[in-house]
């Protein structure tokens, strides 16, 4: 059996460590299922590698001329 180690955040947690998201921006991933989330005793939960993931997924490259 392999144990992956989760470092999960309540959603003000995740805003104060990556100021650069949005809470309206984060709960409209969630609604759309873009993201992994738990939901615990009604709050939000996330792992940061799942965020920082989905950004990397998501980036553009510049094309220099």
């Amino acid at each position: 059996m392999t144990t992956t180690t989760r470092n999960y955040r309540t959603l003000p947690q995740v805003l104060e460590e990556r100021p650069w998201l949005s809470e309206r921006y984060l709960r409209r991933l969630v609604y759309e299922r873009k993201i992994p989330f738990s939901k615990l005793d009604g709050r939000l939960l996330f792992d940061l590698a799942d965020i920082d993931d989905y950004v990397e997924r998501h980036r553009v490259e510049v094309v220099s001329k």
